[in-house]
């Protein structure tokens, strides 16, 4: 691993550990956040490459749900000026057990929450961001 890739390493997974605390310390109230429609929609490659980053550094940290890694996402691209979406979406297993869940959107390409296939189950709920 050359030094860039080291340091891209060590962001993301900072990135997923602030937003793990976060989400364990705060309440859903406060985990909201405002719309950002400022800025351009990421480039497909440059938003895949980072959601692929953020979802394969998320396994060095303990508890990442789906909406730590979505946030950690939605901040790397807006670091870099881009816009996106956190989408929650909510289904029933066949037990009745409703399941949440929520991924990350950049326009309309989904950069994180679909990496096994399982958001054609899901029923769309809220947008934030």
């Amino acid at each position: 691993m050359d030094f860039k890739n080291f340091i891209s390493v060590l962001k993301f997974t900072s990135l997923n550990i602030y937003y793990r605390l976060f989400i364990v310390f705060n309440t859903f109230e406060n985990i909201k956040i405002k719309g950002d429609q400022f800025g351009n929609i990421a480039p497909e490659s440059y938003a895949k490459w980072v959601g692929r980053m953020i979802f394969k550094t998320s396994r060095f940290v303990f508890g990442a749900t789906c909406l730590s890694r979505a946030l950690a996402g939605r901040a790397a691209l807006k670091n870099k000026g881009y816009t996106s979406t956190i989408r929650i979406g909510v289904y029933k297993d066949d037990s009745g057990k409703l399941n949440a869940h929520a991924w990350l959107m950049s326009g309309e390409t989904i950069i994180l929450g679909n990496e096994e296939g399982q958001l054609a189950k899901y029923k769309s709920l809220m947008d934030m961001g």
